[in-house]
């Protein structure tokens, strides 16, 4: 959180701390936790990987997912409002809406 307050989102001052990533994740595949609950979040941290942590290897990706969230939103007040099903042609046409918007 430091380096992306003090220089933003280039990935020339996020990508020095991927040593620091592969480190944990080094440990995270070779921990063997007892309890269920652990081992059910310690699958998908490693699974998702690669994805979780993007932004360190891409200027100007968002470290979070506010942008993505916000987005869904959009498509989830159409759903509940419109309350049809939803067809290729129609998401085409509102996301085209939405970006104007």
């Amino acid at each position: 959180m430091e380096t992306i307050d003090r220089y933003g989102l280039k990935r020339h001052h996020l990508h020095k701390h991927k040593r620091d990533v592969d480190r944990f994740f080094a440990g995270e595949s070779q921990a063997g936790y007892e309890s269920e609950l652990a081992r059910h979040y310690q699958r998908p941290l490693i699974k998702y990987r690669n994805k979780l942590f993007t932004f360190l290897d891409y200027h100007g990706v968002p470290w979070n997912n506010n942008n993505a969230e916000n987005a869904i939103k959009q498509f989830v007040s159409r759903r509940k409002t419109a309350g049809t099903p939803w067809t290729q042609s129609g998401n085409r046409d509102y996301l085209l809406l939405l970006s104007i918007r």
